[in-house]
């Protein structure tokens, strides 16, 4: 909801898609190094931040690069690649 609101005041969505990615992608990898249930905690709360970054952003960049009559093919392909991904 906050990198919405952010996203809105800088018109700017790729900032945010980047770090939020970034951070993501940097804290995953710490689990493994991980000595306690509390560094694993804390570690799991940057990645969420991370995906919470870019969320909305991501979801504007997306809306705007397709006309009106086919955002929802749009989300429908992208919710589609996220699941195979999680496969």
């Amino acid at each position: 909801m906050i990198s919405g609101v952010l996203v809105d005041k800088t018109s700017r969505t790729k900032p945010w898609i980047v770090w939020g990615y970034g951070l993501a992608g940097f804290s995953r990898p710490l689990i493994s190094i991980a000595n306690s249930w509390v560094g694993v905690l804390g570690i799991r709360m940057l990645d969420r931040i991370g995906k919470g970054l870019r969320s909305s952003p991501r979801d504007a960049l997306l809306a705007a690069s397709v006309p009106s009559e086919r955002r929802g093919l749009a989300f429908g392909l992208h919710r589609r690649w996220t699941m195979l991904g999680q496969c």
